[in-house]
């Protein structure tokens, strides 16, 4: 948005219209400068392969997002009290899609303390609201891998657990309305943890989500290894 302004103002600071121009060609001209500053101004959003991000449920301390494309990562900071129960706090990097998905991640918390389950991972949600049906796969700082869903709006929250503690790899698949935790040790391959029906129609909310699980602190999560089938 700042180089965009900046943008705006070189325009009206320094063209004049040239001698001789007709007003209609200099309006025509002036208007496809100030297109093309909005188009600047709308892509500088995206972060990675997502379009958005923002704090879902109103958490206390305002998470962000950013994305090392050097590396592949995402470094992503995330409050809020939990993403459990009736009602979610955390903050999300999104895009939407249809269809069935298959999303990958290796997840790392690399500061030590905290909340034993703050957590990070994919999410697939309907709405951006606190209370949306949803379904995640997230690795908590305590090694525990686990699928979280929730049926409808303002429901509660279930889960299935994987057996894998700590695992280097977590991916959940969507196919139709089914979703499945697979995880991995370092080195070993997928495992099934288990599946799950929920009723999610198109377009859905997919991303990386960060919560605190500590309404007064904001965790930081890396993610890396990130692969997705839109």
């Amino acid at each position: 948005m700042i180089e965009s302004r900046r943008f705006m103002a070189g325009v009206f600071g320094y063209l004049r219209p040239p001698r001789g121009w007709k007003a209609w060609r200099w309006l025509a001209a002036l208007c496809g400068c100030m297109f093309l500053g909005t188009m600047i101004a709308a892509s500088s959003g995206s972060i990675g392969d997502f379009e958005h991000e923002i704090d879902i449920g109103g958490p206390l301390r305002a998470g962000s997002a950013s994305y090392d494309a050097a590396r592949g990562d995402y470094r992503i900071t995330g409050g809020g009290a939990n993403m459990w129960g009736q009602t979610d706090a955390f903050h999300y990097l999104y895009r939407q899609a249809s269809g069935d998905l298959t999303l990958s991640a290796t997840v790392h918390f690399p500061q030590s303390g905290g909340n034993e389950h703050k957590k990070a991972g994919w999410m697939v949600r309907q709405q951006l609201t606190p209370g949306s049906p949803y379904v995640d796969v997230v690795l908590h700082a305590s090694g525990l891998a686990s699928l979280q869903y929730r049926l409808t709006e303002g429901g509660e929250t279930q889960q299935i657990q994987s057996k894998i503690s700590m695992p280097e790899t977590i991916r959940l698949v969507r196919l139709g309305n089914s979703f499945s935790l697979w995880a991995a040790r370092a080195g070993g391959p997928l495992e099934l943890a288990g599946s799950v029906e929920v009723p999610l129609h198109d377009p859905v909310y997919v991303g990386l989500a960060v919560c605190a699980h500590d309404a007064a602190a904001l965790e930081e999560a890396v993610i890396s290894n990130v692969s997705a089938s839109w």
